[in-house]
């Protein structure tokens, strides 16, 4: 095969596959638990199997964990460290950026021009706390500089996901525009994401904000990447900001055309202030994982339920299901009209902060299990024992099937099966 990519001599970037562990462990009560982050952790470094390494052991393909945003952590920090105090009125979002040293004046005098157009007040960079001496020689001679910029609004929750999803669409545009190296891993008052080019083991050991007691949350996603045909970057590691995904999607360059085709109608209405920013919505040298979650990212922002999101870009084999109910049917020949199928081998997590869940596509050729236990835990992966549950503090375990979605409210706790879900974005 002749790559026609000059700077990318050995591979094709538009052309990335990769397969990977990945899961997620949450508390059904929907509430902060200080179980949730080690566990999550310990899951994590369980996938070191599905992970390339190099020679050293240290530096990987990528591993990383998204959790609910921990608002007192930072809070905390805040208040320790730079001596600010909010009012409970305000809330707090935080990007995490990975920039260079000769970038990071340039970063940070963008988001803060732009985070005060939007009404946002921007409190502090942070240099985020890590310790170096634990990467391979290829993590550290490739590591960015990290940062996390700190804002403030008094806006609704919705209203402040909108405007930040906008924000880092229009960072990300200057980035390009520009040609500079900054990437933003995480822009959100609900979740944030700490990744990069590690082996899951020293994760941890790396962002030492991972091993604070203060750092509680109600969820953790994580991942660990296997690359098959791509670069290995920091940027490039999962989670993204919506999902983390084990698997490949065969379609891609269809799904991509398919919606840089739609991007004249689509983005009209919704952002039509802002489609210059909006568009492109797919980066088409990013991997197919990355462009799956720019497109259902973009499907979310503009209002639509991420169970639907999720069902019309990874939906059910329809046409000889004899047992399939007709509305739900009708729901996915109607929808069929504005999304082709992303079609794998593809196990999907995901969340918008909200809702956490699981995905599986209509091949159902990459393994999905989650468990149920009484000390109100619900683990789902994609390889069975990462954790060991005694028997008697099991409610459930259960192997998912193809096509089938599973996910839970991080609000109230509430589980919503697979029948529910179908049901419910059916009858809408």
């Amino acid at each position: 095969m002749k790559f026609k990519n000059r700077k990318f001599p050995l591979y094709d970037p538009e052309n990335f596959h990769d397969a990977c562990g990945t899961g997620f462990i949450v508390s059904k009560s929907g509430q902060p638990d200080k179980r949730i982050l080690s566990l999550a952790l310990k899951s994590l470094k369980k996938l070191s199997h599905r992970g390339a390494a190099s020679s050293d052991n240290k530096s990987g393909d990528g591993s990383g964990i998204m959790t609910d945003l921990p608002v007192k952590f930072f809070k905390l920090i805040l208040k320790n460290i730079f001596n600010i105090k909010l009012s409970s009125k305000n809330k707090i979002a935080v990007g995490m950026v990975f920039t260079t040293s000769y970038e990071k004046k340039w970063i940070e005098s963008i988001f803060r021009k732009e985070v005060k157009r939007f009404g946002m007040n921007f409190l502090v960079s942070r240099d985020v706390p890590v310790n170096e001496k634990v990467l391979g020689k290829s993590a550290y001679n490739t590591k960015p500089t990290i940062v996390q910029f700190i804002i403030s609004s008094e806006k609704s929750k919705a209203k402040l996901e909108h405007d930040l999803f906008l924000l880092r669409k229009i960072i990300q545009k200057h980035i390009f525009t520009l040609k500079k190296k900054s990437y933003v891993c995480s822009l959100s008052s609900k979740t944030i994401i700490y990744k990069g080019l590690l082996t899951s083991d020293i994760l941890d050991h790396f962002y030492i904000d991972l091993s604070k007691d203060s750092y509680v949350v109600k969820f953790a996603l994580f991942h660990e990447r296997f690359s098959t045909n791509t670069n290995s970057t920091w940027s490039m590691a999962q989670p993204f900001n919506f999902i983390a995904h084990n698997g490949e999607f065969n379609t891609i360059k269809g799904n991509r055309l398919w919606m840089k085709t739609r991007e004249t109608d689509i983005a009209l209405k919704y952002w039509s202030k802002h489609k210059e920013y909006i568009t492109p919505i797919i980066n088409y040298e990013g991997s197919d994982s990355q462009s799956f979650n720019s497109a259902l990212e973009f499907l979310v922002r503009s209002g639509r339920n991420i169970y639907d999101s999720i069902m019309i870009m990874v939906p059910d084999s329809y046409t000889k299901n004899q047992t399939m109910k007709k509305r739900l049917r009708d729901y996915f020949i109607y929808n069929e009209n504005l999304m082709e199928p992303w079609d794998g081998p593809a196990a999907v997590v995901f969340t918008d902060g909200d809702v956490i869940g699981a995905k599986m596509d209509r091949n159902g050729l990459r393994p999905l299990r989650y468990s149920i236990t009484k000390d109100d835990l619900v683990i789902v992966a994609s390889e069975a024992g990462i954790l060991e549950i005694p028997e008697d503090k099991l409610v459930l375990h259960h192997h998912m099937k193809s096509e089938e979605i599973f996910g839970i409210d991080l609000n109230s706790g509430k589980i919503f099966t697979n029948d529910l879900i179908k049901k419910n974005i059916s009858e809408q």
